[in-house]
C-alpha cells in the first residue's frame, strides 16, 4: 500500500460509508425514516445514551484491569485515556484504532509498551469472541433453525475459542528467549502477554458480557418504542452483535453503512420494519459518538480550568510581599 493511499484510506472510507448510508435512505423513503425518527423519544434516547455510557466505563475498567495498570496510575487517572481512545476508535476506520490511541497516549506511563499491546490483543480477542458467541444463537432466535441443529453453532464457537485459549498459552509458554533482533523479542514478548492468565480472561469474559448486555439494551430500548409487540431482548442482542461484527472489516468508516444496512436486512428476518432499525442505529451512533466526544471535551474543559487555577495561585505567591514569603 502506497504511502498516498495510506493517507487517503480514512477519507475513502469515510465516502465509502456516507455512500452506503445515503443508498439506504434511499432505498426505504426519508419520509418513511422521518416517521420512524418521530416515534421515538426524548426519554428512549436518554436511557440509551446512559446505557452507552456505563457500557463504556466498565470497558475502561476492564481495560485497567486485564493491562495490570494499577502499578502505575489510577483508574480515575487512565478513564480520560480511554475515553479519548474510544472517541477516535469511533471515528476511524476498523476496530484498532482505539489500541493504537491508548498505546500512543500511555508511552513513558507504563513499564511496557509490549506487555500493554498484547494485553490490548488479549481484550480484544475475548471481545470478539463474546460478540461471535452471541451472534451464533442468531439462527435458532430467528426461527429458521430448530434444535438440536441449532446448537451446533454455538458448540462449535465454545469448542474453537477453548482450543485457542489452549494453543496461545502453549505457543506463548514455548516461545525462546534468545535475543534474536529488537523486533522478534518485541514479538514474542507482545505473543506472551496476550497469553494473560485464565482469570483475567474469565474475569474479562464476564465484563465484556455486561458490557455487550448494555449495548443491547441500548438497541431494545428504541426499537421497543417502534415496536412494542417484538419485545424478545435476547433476539436483539443477538441481532446486533451479529451486524456489529461487519464493523471489524475496514471497508467504512467503523463500519458505516455497512453495520446499519446489514442490520436491517437481519431484523427484518425477526419482523422490524426496515425504517425503524435504520433510524435506531442511526441514533445509537449519534448517541455513542456524543457521549464519547463529550466526554473528551468536558476533561479538556476540566483541565484547563485547572491549569487557569494552578497559574493564579502562582501568581498571587508571586504577588506577595517579601516579608511574607
Amino acid at each position: 500500500m502506497t504511502s498516498t493511499l495510506k493517507r487517503l484510506r480514512p477519507w475513502i472510507a469515510t465516502v465509502v460509508g456516507v455512500g452506503l448510508i445515503t443508498v439506504g435512505i434511499k432505498w426505504i423513503g426519508i419520509h418513511r425514516l422521518a416517521d420512524a425518527f418521530a416515534r421515538q423519544s426524548p426519554l428512549h434516547v436518554a436511557i440509551a445514551f446512559v446505557a452507552i455510557a456505563v457500557s463504556a466505563l466498565l470497558g475502561a475498567w476492564n481495560v485497567y484491569r486485564i493491562a495490570e495498570l494499577r502499578p502505575y496510575l489510577t483508574f480515575r487517572a487512565f478513564l480520560p485515556v480511554f475515553w479519548r481512545s474510544w472517541a477516535i476508535g469511533l471515528t476511524v476506520p476498523g476496530q484498532v484504532g482505539d489500541m493504537a490511541s491508548t498505546m500512543w497516549q500511555l508511552r513513558g506511563r507504563t513499564g511496557n509498551l509490549s506487555f500493554l499491546a498484547g494485553r490490548l490483543i488479549a481484550d480484544k480477542v475475548v471481545s470478539i469472541g463474546v460478540i461471535v458467541f452471541i451472534a451464533s444463537l442468531l439462527p435458532a432466535l430467528v426461527g429458521h433453525v430448530a434444535f438440536p441443529t441449532s446448537a451446533i453453532a454455538p458448540f462449535v464457537v465454545v469448542v474453537l475459542l477453548a482450543v485457542g485459549f489452549v494453543l496461545a498459552r502453549t505457543f506463548a509458554s514455548r516461545l525462546g528467549t534468545k535475543q534474536r533482533g529488537r523486533w522478534r523479542t518485541r514479538a514474542e514478548a507482545v505473543a506472551q502477554a496476550a497469553a494473560a492468565p485464565f482469570s483475567f480472561v474469565a474475569v474479562n469474559a464476564v465484563i465484556t458480557a455486561a458490557k455487550v448486555l448494555l449495548t443491547g439494551l441500548a438497541y431494545f430500548v428504541l426499537l421497543a418504542a417502534a415496536h412494542p409487540s417484538l419485545h424478545r431482548f435476547i433476539t436483539v442482542l443477538a441481532i446486533t452483535q451479529g451486524a456489529g461484527l461487519v464493523a471489524y472489516i475496514p471497508v467504512s468508516m467503523n463500519g458505516l453503512g455497512t453495520v446499519e444496512l446489514s442490520a436491517v436486512k437481519l431484523f427484518g428476518f425477526a419482523g422490524y420494519a426496515a425504517p425503524d432499525v435504520l433510524a435506531s442505529y442511526v441514533l445509537l451512533r449519534a448517541a455513542s459518538l456524543a457521549a464519547a466526544w463529550l466526554g473528551v471535551g468536558a476533561v479538556a474543559v476540566r483541565r484547563g480550568f485547572a491549569r487557569r487555577e494552578a497559574a493564579g495561585n502562582r501568581i498571587a505567591v508571586d504577588d506577595r510581599p517579601r516579608a511574607v514569603r
